[in-house]
C-alpha cells in the first residue's frame, strides 16, 4: 500500500482517477497545502477497516481476550471445531 503526497491544486484536478487509484490499487494520497499535509485520501473500504481496528482496541477487555487466545494458540491449547459443537465444520456453499 503506498502512500503518495499530492499537491491540493493536483489533487482537484486528478480527484476521480485518484479515487480509483485508491479503490483499484488501495493507494492512500495525503493532499498537501503549501507544502503541509492537509488531509488523506483512501479508499471508503480501508477507511472501515482502520476505525473497526481503532475500536477494537479502545476496548482493553477485548484486547487483553484476544491476547490471551494468541497465547492459548502459541502454546498449542486448541480444540478443534468437533471437539466445541459436537459435529465437524462444513463451510456453507
Amino acid at each position: 500500500m503506498a502512500t503518495t503526497m499530492v499537491k491540493a491544486s493536483e489533487a482537484r484536478k486528478a480527484l476521480f482517477g485518484l479515487m480509483g487509484r485508491s479503490e483499484r490499487l488501495r493507494e492512500r494520497f495525503i493532499i498537501t497545502r503549501d507544502g503541509r499535509p492537509q488531509s488523506v485520501l483512501m479508499s471508503a473500504g480501508e477507511y472501515e477497516e482502520w476505525v473497526e481496528t481503532l475500536e477494537i482496541l479502545r476496548d482493553r477487555v477485548l484486547v487483553r481476550k484476544i491476547a490471551r487466545g494468541l497465547e492459548d494458540e502459541r502454546k498449542g491449547r486448541l480444540h478443534s471445531h468437533r471437539e466445541v459443537f459436537g459435529r465437524p465444520f462444513r463451510a456453507k456453499s
